[in-house]
C-alpha cells in the first residue's frame, strides 16, 4: 500500500535524479565552453612562440601536450599555463605516436587576385597565413583546419615570407610534404636570384622546386589595371600636374621601370575649347607627364605622344572634365 510519506520519498528521489542530470548536462556544457575559449588562446601563444607544431587539448581547464620534440613540449608546457584560465599543462605520454599526414599550403596570384586552399593544423596558423597573403590582393578560397594534421617549420616562416613575393608574376606556390615548389615571372635575372634566396632559407629541409623564370616583357594582371586606371586629369586651361597626379605616375613609372619591355603612348585631350587652343593645351600636357616619368628613371624612348586637341561639341556636358586628361596606351609590350 502506498501511503503520502512513500509517495513524498519517491517524489524527493526523481527530484535529486533530475538534479544531479541537470548538473552533469550543465558540467559538459561549461566543460566546452572553457575548452572551446582557452584552445583559441593557447595555439596564438603557441604561434607567438613558434611553436605551432604542439597540440593542445583541453578537458576543461587542464591542457594536454604532444606533437612536438622534448624540447618544445617543455617550454610549451610553460607558455599554455601562463595563459589566462588555464589550470595546468602536461605532456601527454600517452598519446599515439604515429606521425600525422602533413599541412600542405597552395597560393596562386591571377587577375582575380589571391587564391589559397591547403589544411592547418590550427586557426592561428591559419589566419597568420591568410593575413600575409592579403599584403598581394584579395584573398579568396580557405584553408581548411583539421588538428589531427601534423606541423612543420615552413608554418612559421612563409607567413613572413609571402610579402616579399610581391613582385613575382602570375605567382603559383605550394607546400606538399617535403616539398616546396615555386613558379611565376619575374622581369630580371636579378630578380628570380633575388626571390630564390628568399625562399630557400625560408623553407629548410624542404625540396624546392624553383620554375621562377624571367619575363621581362610581361605585365601581370595587376600591373596591367595600373596602366588601365592611369588617367591623369587637369583643370580647366592647366598643363599643371597636381598632386594626385603625381602619385599616379609614380605608380605608372614603377610597372615601366619594373617591366622593361612596354611602351606607352601618352595621348593628350584638352577638353570644350577652341581648337587652336585646344592643340596647344593638349601638347602641354602630354609633355607635362612625359617629363615626369623620365624624371623618375622611365627611357624617353619608350614614351611617344599624341595630341588629340579639343572637342568643341562637349562644351556644357556636365561631366566635361574627363575630356581634360592624359591617358595610355600600350603601344609595346
Amino acid at each position: 500500500m502506498t501511503t503520502p510519506q512513500t509517495r513524498t520519498k519517491q517524489l524527493a528521489g526523481m527530484t535529486g535524479i533530475a538534479l544531479a542530470a541537470v548538473i552533469a548536462i550543465g558540467s559538459v556544457a561549461g566543460a566546452n565552453s572553457v575548452r572551446d575559449d582557452l584552445t583559441p588562446k593557447a595555439y596564438e601563444a603557441l604561434v607567438q612562440a613558434g611553436l605551432s607544431n604542439v597540440r593542445v587539448d583541453f578537458d576543461g581547464r587542464e591542457a594536454k601536450l604532444s606533437n612536438g620534440t622534448p624540447e618544445e613540449l617543455a617550454k610549451a608546457e610553460k607558455i599554455v599555463e601562463g595563459v589566462t584560465g588555464v589550470r595546468w599543462a602536461k605532456i601527454d605520454s600517452d598519446r599515439d605516436t604515429t606521425l600525422p599526414a602533413p599541412p600542405t599550403f597552395s597560393m596562386t596570384r591571377g587577375a582575380d587576385g589571391v587564391n589559397l586552399s591547403g589544411v592547418v593544423p590550427n586557426a592561428a596558423v591559419a589566419r597568420q597565413l591568410k593575413d600575409a597573403a592579403l599584403s598581394l590582393g584579395e584573398v579568396t578560397g580557405n584553408l581548411k583546419v583539421d588538428p589531427n594534421v601534423g606541423t612543420a617549420d615552413w608554418l612559421n616562416t612563409l607567413p613572413k615570407l609571402i610579402p616579399d613575393l610581391e613582385g613575382v608574376n602570375d605567382l603559383a606556390l605550394t607546400v606538399d610534404g617535403d616539398s616546396i615548389a615555386i613558379g611565376g615571372a619575374v622581369t630580371t635575372q636579378e630578380g628570380v636570384d633575388a626571390v630564390t634566396a628568399l625562399v630557400e632559407p625560408a623553407v629548410p629541409g624542404l625540396t624546392f622546386d624553383n620554375t621562377l623564370k624571367v619575363d621581362s616583357d610581361s605585365m601581370s594582371a595587376e600591373q596591367a589595371s595600373y596602366v588601365d586606371a592611369a588617367n591623369v586629369y587637369f583643370a580647366r586651361g592647366s598643363s599643371i600636374l597636381d598632386e594626385k597626379s603625381k602619385a599616379a605616375l609614380l605608380t605608372l613609372a614603377d610597372v615601366l621601370l619594373r617591366v622593361p619591355g612596354l611602351e606607352l603612348e601618352i595621348g593628350g585631350h584638352a577638353g570644350p575649347t577652341d581648337p587652336v587652343r585646344g592643340q596647344a593645351l593638349s601638347d602641354a600636357r602630354v609633355a607635362a607627364v612625359k617629363a615626369f616619368l623620365v624624371a623618375a628613371n622611365v627611357d624617353a624612348d619608350r614614351l611617344s605622344t599624341k595630341s588629340y586637341g579639343s572637342d568643341p561639341e562637349t562644351d556644357g556636358d556636365a561631366y566635361a572634365e574627363q575630356y581634360r586628361r592624359v591617358d595610355f596606351i600600350v603601344k609595346g609590350n
